[in-house]
C-alpha cells in the first residue's frame, strides 16, 4: 500500500504539467482570435464616414481578360484591412460577383490590386481589372457598379452609381454615388504630380448668396493633382471629423478631392454651393456667411489653414491680394481669375441730386433739398484721403473740386452736403443734375471710382419711381433708385 501511495505521488506533477500545456495553448488561441478580431474592426460598425470615387481607367480594352478597367480611391474614412472589406463588381446590369483582393490570386471574373501595403487608405487609389472573363470589350461602352462591404457583417459601406467604360482609351469621367465631392477635372495619377500643400490656397471667398455662395482656389505651382486636399467650414469641422473619424451627415458637405482633380500650372478654380454656371464640378453643401464665417482648406499631410470672410456687402473676400486680405467691394468679384486687389478701397455709393429728407439742412435747420454725396470704404484699413478729389462731370482741370484732408476708416462712411448746408462730414460746390456723373480721384489725380451717368432716365421711364428718388450703387456696382436713401450708413 505505501508504494501504491508512492507512485500516485510521482504521477501527479506529470498530469499538472500537461494541464498546464493545454491551457496555455487555448488561452494562446484564443488572444491570437481576439487580438485578430481587434486589429480587423477598424470601423466599429459605422460606415457613413466612408466616401469612394469610381472613374473610367481610360484603358484601351481588347476582347482579353486582365485588362483594367476603372480606378476607385477613397475619398473619406479610416484605413481598411483587405480581410474585413469585400469589392463587388457589376456589368451592364448584370448581378454582383465579388471580386479577388489583392495579394490573392485572380479566381474570380474581376480583380483589387492595390499598392501592396495590405490595406485601404484614406486617399488611396485601387484599380478593378478583369479577373478570369473578358468583362468589357473595347467595341462598344459598357457600364459598371460597384460595390465596398464589411465581410463580417455583409453591411453595405458604399455603392456607386453607373459609370461608364468607354473602351476605347477615353475618360469618361466619375462619379460619386450621390456625394456632394464632385467629378474628375482630368489629370492621372502616373503622369501628374499631387499639388504640394504650399502652392495651393484659397483666394477668394463669396458668402451670402447671390446667386450662390463660392469658394475659390488657386495653384501658384505646376499643374497638379489635388487628391487628398479638403474644404469645408467651421460649422462642418464641429459636426464632423474632417480627417476621416467619426462621420456624421455633415461629412457628405465637404469638398474632397481625390485623383484625377487637377489643376493647371498658375489656374484658378471655383465651386459653388450648388449649381453655378462656369464652376467647376465639384459642390459644396455647407453655406458661407460674408462676414465672420470661417473656411478650412486641409491638406493631405493634414495641415489645416483657416480663411476667414470679411463684410457681408463688400461682396468677396480676397486672400492673395499683397496688400493683405481684404474685399472685392463693388469692383467685382473674379470667380476662376486673378483677384482685382484694389489698394485704394474707396467709392462713390450714393447719390442724391434733389436731396432727401432730413439729410442736408440749412443751418437754421430748415430745407432739405440739398444735393448729397456718400463716400464708402469697404476695405479693411484706413485710407487716408489727404489730396483726393471729388467732382462731377466737368474734368479736375475746370470743375468745383473738393479736395480732401481727411482719413475714412476701415468701413466707413463719409456724407458730403452741397455747401449751401452745413450738414455732413464735408461741403462741395458743385451742383448734380440727374444724368451726371460724380468722379473720385486719388492725390495724384488717377480716377479712382466713377459712378457712370446716374439713371435719371430709367427712373423717368419708370411710373413708380419718384424723380426725387435717391440714386444708390449695390454691391456688384450697379446704380438704381430707391425710395429708401441711407446717408452716411449701409445701403
Amino acid at each position: 500500500m505505501k508504494e501504491m501511495k508512492l507512485n500516485e505521488k510521482a504521477v501527479s506533477p506529470v498530469i499538472a504539467t500537461i494541464l498546464m500545456v493545454a491551457i496555455t495553448v487555448v488561452l494562446s488561441g484564443v488572444l491570437y482570435v481576439w487580438a485578430s478580431q481587434l486589429a480587423e474592426g477598424n470601423t466599429n460598425g459605422d460606415f457613413s464616414m466612408y466616401d469612394f470615387e469610381v472613374r473610367d481607367s481610360g484603358s484601351s480594352l481588347t476582347s482579353d481578360s486582365g485588362e483594367a478597367l476603372a480606378y476607385v480611391s477613397m475619398g473619406a474614412g479610416e484605413d481598411l484591412s483587405w480581410s474585413t472589406v469585400v469589392v463587388q463588381l457589376s456589368t451592364d446590369g448584370s448581378s454582383y460577383t465579388e471580386c479577388t483582393n489583392p495579394e490573392k490570386s485572380v479566381e474570380a471574373s474581376c480583380a483589387v490590386t492595390d499598392n501592396n501595403d495590405g490595406k485601404w487608405s484614406f486617399g488611396e487609389e485601387v484599380t478593378i481589372s478583369e479577373g478570369t472573363d473578358n468583362l468589357c470589350d473595347g467595341g462598344s461602352i459598357c457600364s459598371i457598379q460597384v460595390k465596398v462591404l464589411d465581410r463580417s457583417t455583409n453591411k453595405l459601406i458604399y455603392e456607386s452609381t453607373e459609370t461608364s467604360i468607354a473602351g476605347i482609351g477615353g475618360n469618361t469621367g466619375g462619379n460619386t454615388g450621390g456625394s456632394t465631392d464632385g467629378g474628375s477635372t482630368g489629370g492621372s495619377t502616373s503622369s501628374t504630380p499631387v499639388c504640394s500643400a504650399s502652392a495651393i490656397t484659397i483666394s477668394e471667398i463669396h458668402g451670402g448668396g447671390a446667386p450662390e455662395d463660392w469658394i475659390e482656389i488657386h495653384n501658384s505651382g505646376i499643374e497638379c493633382d489635388l487628391e487628398g486636399f479638403q474644404i469645408y467650414d467651421k460649422g462642418v469641422k464641429e459636426d464632423c471629423d474632417a480627417v476621416g473619424g467619426v462621420g456624421t451627415s455633415k461629412c457628405d458637405e465637404r469638398i474632397v478631392f481625390v485623383s484625377g482633380n487637377t489643376i493647371s500650372a498658375n489656374g484658378y478654380m471655383w465651386f459653388c454651393e450648388g449649381v453655378c454656371s462656369g464652376a467647376d464640378s465639384q459642390v459644396f453643401g455647407f453655406g458661407v456667411k460674408g462676414s465672420g464665417d470661417t473656411v478650412h482648406l486641409r491638406a493631405p499631410d493634414g495641415t489645416e489653414t483657416d480663411y476667414d470672410t470679411l463684410g457681408d456687402e463688400a461682396g468677396s473676400t480676397e486672400f492673395d491680394c499683397s496688400s493683405g486680405v481684404q474685399v472685392s467691394g463693388p469692383h467685382g468679384s473674379t470667380p476662376g481669375a486673378a483677384n482685382n486687389c484694389y489698394t485704394t478701397t474707396l467709392v462713390v455709393n450714393e447719390v442724391a441730386n434733389k436731396g432727401s429728407a432730413g439729410t442736408c439742412l440749412n443751418s437754421d435747420g430748415s430745407g432739405d433739398t440739398e444735393d448729397w454725396i456718400e463716400i464708402w470704404n469697404y476695405g479693411a484699413n484706413a485710407i487716408d484721403m489727404t489730396g483726393m478729389q471729388i467732382v462731377d462731370d466737368k474734368d479736375l482741370a475746370e470743375g468745383d473740386v473738393y479736395t480732401f484732408s481727411t482719413t475714412l476708416g476701415a468701413g466707413q462712411y463719409l456724407l458730403m452736403c452741397k455747401d449751401d448746408s452745413t450738414s455732413g462730414d464735408a461741403q462741395f460746390e458743385f451742383g448734380i443734375g440727374g444724368d451726371d456723373s460724380v468722379l473720385l480721384y486719388d492725390a495724384n489725380s488717377n480716377l479712382i471710382h466713377t459712378t457712370g451717368a446716374l439713371p435719371e432716365a430709367a427712373c423717368e421711364a419708370d411710373p413708380a419711381c419718384n424723380p426725387d428718388d435717391v440714386y444708390v450703387m449695390d454691391n456688384t456696382g450697379a446704380w438704381a433708385y430707391t425710395t429708401g436713401p441711407s446717408p452716411g450708413a449701409e445701403n
